[in-house]
């Protein structure tokens, strides 16, 4: 099903969108539609690329964090809850 929006556009991108349409010999209406799904599909590969890279940063902190732990320079999580604890109770509360 078909729906009718109305769109204000400044001169500028008016007369791209009148060129558009005027080269690939179709109407603004296809030129409109085509930019939304472009603009779609390269949101879905900005986000895609973004999950890929987030998890080669975790990969990383994990290869990092292994490497710490084989070295022996790991604070235990007990021992760095105690300090921040400590650290709390001896600042000034607001």
């Amino acid at each position: 099903m078909a729906r009718k929006i109305q769109v204000m556009l400044d001169d500028e991108t008016y007369r791209l969108l009148q060129e558009l349409a005027r080269r690939w010999a179709r109407n603004k209406n296809f030129v409109v539609r085509e930019a939304l799904r472009r603009f779609a599909d390269r949101k879905r590969v900005e986000g895609a690329l973004t999950e890929i890279l987030g998890k080669r940063h975790a990969l990383k902190a994990m290869e990092v964090g292994i490497a710490a732990l084989t070295a022996g320079r790991l604070v235990p999580h007990e021992r760095v809850v105690k300090g921040i604890r400590r650290r709390a109770s001896r600042s000034p509360r607001m």
